[in-house]
């Protein structure tokens, strides 16, 4: 994972000014759909914060390392959920301390010590995460054509909710056999060729679907 990560950093190291505007023009527009999602996810959490350091972490995304995908509302909605779930565990790792032990002092800095370094792993986890997540998009866009990226998106955006081929079938109106063949194709072919791609080492082109 650290080694690929290098190498997409490598390739995406020119600012995208242009980008993060046409990013900020998409929030602007957005906004009120990306409030409430970010509310469904959890009404009892600050939910504005959420949004708002999920929004701050994909500009940031796109003006320092790059973005070349289009796709801003998946890109925020995947940012806003690892934030959550980055934030969620954190709360989770609360320092324990033995008031009666005669250095409590210093076992108070040990464990706050510690849980800064379990904060900064879980940042570099969310930030490989992410890139992974922006280049697999890349991909798909420039190899599959608009009928197979839209079954792909489709089955993993609601892949938290179970779905299954026999419903994915129905929202694409596909066959079952034809979703099935679609979904496998597409994961065999990233799992083979997207290390290649990020390295710029293949020539991506839409295929034609079965």
């Amino acid at each position: 994972m650290n080694s690929t990560l290098s190498k997409i950093q490598r390739r995406l190291t020119m600012p995208q000014i242009d980008k993060a505007q046409e990013f900020d023009n998409f929030f602007c527009d957005e906004y009120e759909y990306l409030v409430q999602f970010s509310r469904s996810i959890d009404p009892k959490t600050d939910y504005l914060d959420l949004l708002h350091d999920s929004y701050i972490r994909c500009r940031e995304r796109i003006t320092v390392a790059g973005y070349s995908g289009l796709d801003f509302m998946n890109f925020m909605r995947v940012t806003i959920i690892n934030t959550y779930k980055s934030g969620y565990r954190l709360k989770q790792k609360r320092p324990q301390v033995n008031l009666e032990c005669e250095n409590y002092y210093q076992t108070i800095e040990t464990k706050l010590q510690l849980k800064r370094e379990q904060e900064q792993q879980e940042i570099d986890y969310q930030n490989q995460v992410e890139y992974l997540n922006t280049m697999v998009y890349c991909y798909i866009s420039e190899t599959f054509d608009e009928k197979e990226q839209f079954v792909f998106k489709t089955y993993y955006l609601l892949k938290p909710k179970r779905i299954n081929y026999s419903q994915l079938s129905n929202v694409t109106g596909l066959s079952i056999t034809a979703v099935s063949n679609i979904i496998k194709r597409m994961k065999t072919s990233i799992k083979e060729n997207l290390e290649n791609y990020i390295n710029g080492t293949i020539t991506t082109g839409h295929t034609v679907s079965a």
